[in-house]
Parts: C-alpha cells; structure tokens; sequence
C-alpha cells in the first residue's frame, strides 16, 4: 500500500517529530468502547460517520493552528468517501434483516437460490465498505501528516542530515501492514454467514453440528466487528500520539518570530544538527516566548551571506551557545567547528543532552567544563522552562 512521491518522501524521511502545538495532538483520543457498541447496533454505520466527524474536527483544528487556507488538501475530509460506506452497511443491514426475517423467523427456506443470493450479497457490501472505509482513512491520515510537515518544514535544501530519518515512513508502512492484514483475514469472517448458510440450506448440516456452524459464524463476525474497531480507532489515536510525542508548547509555538532575529541582533546561538531540527525550534520558540533573542541556521542566515560567514559572525556576536547533544550532533562536524568557534571566541557554552550519548573526544574535550541540563526523558516539553531559565540567569549575569 506503500507508494511515496519524491515530495511525500521529503516530508516523510524529515520525521514525524516537526508535529506542532501542545496537549494530547490536537484532539481528543476516540473510545473503542463506544465504537465497538454503536457500531454493532447500527452494522458500522455509526462507525464510518462517527469517526469520518473525529478526522474532519482535528483537521479543521490543524488548519486553523497552521493558518492553511480552505480547503487545503491535507487539511479536509469530504463527506462523500465515509458517506457512501455509511450508505453500503445501511444497505448490509436490511438486506441482513430481510433475509434473516424471512429465514429464520418466518422459516421460507423454499428458495435456495434466493436466500444465497440475500446473504453474499450482504456479505460482499459490507466487506466492500468496510474496504472502502479502512483505505481512506489511511489515506487521509497520511496526506494529512504530509500537509503538516510541508507547512512546518523548510524547503527540502535545508533538510541536510534530517533526510537520513525514516521514523515516519517505518510508521506508515507498519500501519499500512496492519490493515492489508486485516482486510485479508477479514474476507473469510464477512462471507462466513454464506458458508454457513450453504450448508444449513443444503441438509448437510443437522442438530449439533447446526448449532456449532451457526455460533462460529457469531464468534467469526465478533471477532471481525472487534478487529476492525481498534484498528480503525488505533489509526486515529496513533496519529494524535505521534503528534504529542513530539509537541512544541502552545505557547512556544505560537510565538511571533521577533524583528530583531531578522536584524541579526541576538544574545543566544543555537547549535544543532539538522536531525534535531524540531528540537531546536521548539528550544528557539521557548527562549524567544520569554525575551531571549535567539540566531539559528538557517533560519536567520540573511541572502546573499555565505553559510560559514552567517555562523562566525553569529557565534561572535553571542553571549551564550545552546548546544543540542545527540547521537547526530555528537557525530555532525558542523557542530563540533560551531562549539570550538565558540570556546575559541568565549562564548559560554550550555549543553542540551536530548539523548544519552557519550560525547565522542573531540567533543568532550571542548564540553567537559560546562554545566550539563539533561533533558533526556521524552516528552522535551517538559524540559524547556528549565532550559529557558538557565539561559535568561547567565545572560543576567553576564549583563551585570
């Protein structure tokens, strides 16, 4: 199910740590427990709605919070698809009801034919819905997650080692797994009634064995019926945990870029590898909520200045380096030159550690002075006031 456009693997191999804006995702988890009830009173008609209604609320929220425009593909989620899946289990369902009213109650089994025909018939839309349905929300989710990185992400140039992760696409092809798993094993419990209607038609089944056919056909569509549920329900919330795994606060997030970064004009440069970027945007977003001007590549890098020019100037002209120490960093030239430059030049250095990593010997020799903040344990959130607060006391300090 698998089929990625050069443009969706840009924003897929980035990772799905660029999610923005705090709390649980952006909307709350769906219940499974209700889904399984409802859905089988109404035979999944009240599951394709109701869960069409969660994606079409979370993403009109999404597009608000990255200030898309209408309709913006990524960021919608037509009707028509879940409605006429809705309309197919609508359709399941009489066809259910008159083929069980007239066989089992009213006991007319005259017309094998006819009594066949009622049952595949049903078997075969409802296993077509429910195919209709588990495909598109797995297609929308994805187009969804790839709006979101396309907004929050710089153009692809910037990505530089970022474009060595796969998180996201291991995710999708693992979910993508999860349903073509499902919709096969699935296609023996939908059409199940019909065996066992052939058999209970045909006389070959009598007493016993009768019974034993009719409850595996029960426990066949229990089994499908509760499947298919969570998988639909885990689509969703897995979505709204990726997003929280890797939040920015909303604060943070929400912050103005101030006028100066554009001037040049800042106190704190940050260090990162490209890998990190989330990261440190969302350590750039905190500083800058609480006053702290703050210079990060690429984004202040002015037009017309070269790459290595805009980084001497920058750190010379800071008080203080946040260095975001990682598996990437540790091994990234690019910062262990930024770190030199800046204990070269006397710039205090305070490393981040996101991960635990023992720094090689060419970094610990330039970071083996400085005071550490760990800030290992996920989720980073937590961890940025902390951060921010260390920042804004030795710029005090070096203030005075």
């Amino acid at each position: 199910m698998t089929n990625f456009t050069d443009r969706q693997c840009f924003f897929t191999i980035t990772a799905v740590r660029a999610f923005s804006t705090g709390g649980f995702g952006a909307g709350q988890r769906l219940s499974v427990t209700g889904f399984v009830v409802f859905g089988l009173i109404t035979f999944w008609v009240y599951s394709a709605l109701r869960f069409a209604s969660a994606l079409r609320a979370h993403f009109e929220r999404r597009r608000q919070e990255f200030a898309a425009p209408p309709g913006s593909d990524g960021f919608e989620a037509r009707w028509l698809v879940p409605a006429a899946a809705a309309a197919l289990f609508a359709l399941t369902a009489a066809l259910v009801a008159g083929w069980f009213y007239n066989w089992i109650l009213v006991g007319d089994a005259s017309s094998y034919g006819g009594i066949m025909a009622a049952v595949g018939l049903s078997s075969l839309l409802f296993y077509g819905a429910t195919l209709l349905l588990c495909v598109w929300a797995l297609a929308r989710l994805r187009a969804h997650e790839i709006a979101e990185l396309a907004l929050h992400e710089a153009a692809p140039a910037s990505a530089g080692e970022a474009a060595l992760s796969d998180e996201l696409v291991r995710r999708w092809e693992r979910q993508s797994s999860q349903v073509a798993l499902f919709l096969v094993v699935a296609a023996p419990l939908v059409f199940s009634p019909a065996l066992g209607a052939h058999l209970w038609l045909g006389g070959e089944l009598e007493g016993h064995w009768a019974l034993a056919a009719a409850a595996a056909c029960f426990a066949a569509a229990a089994l499908f019926h509760i499947w298919g549920t969570a998988l639909l329900v885990q689509l969703y919330n897995s979505h709204l945990a990726a997003e929280a795994r890797h939040a920015r606060p909303a604060a943070a997030a929400a912050a103005p870029r101030p006028a100066h970064a554009a001037r040049g004009a800042h106190e704190v440069f940050v260090s990162h590898s490209a890998k990190d970027k989330a990261a440190a945007e969302a350590v750039c977003a905190t500083l800058e909520a609480s006053g702290v001007r703050v210079w990060m590549a690429p984004r202040d890098i002015l037009p017309g200045v070269t790459w290595g020019e805009a980084i001497i100037d920058a750190i010379a002209a800071a008080r203080v380096m946040v260095v975001l120490f990682s598996t990437a960093s540790n091994a990234s030239p690019q910062v262990l030159r930024e770190v030199e430059r800046a204990v070269g030049k006397g710039v205090a250095v305070v490393p981040v550690r996101i991960e635990d990593v023992k720094p090689s010997k060419a970094m610990e020799y330039f970071l083996s002075s400085p005071h550490w903040l760990d800030a290992i344990e996920p989720p980073l959130a937590q961890h940025l006031e902390r951060v921010a607060h260390t920042i804004r006391a030795l710029l005090d300090a070096a203030r005075t």
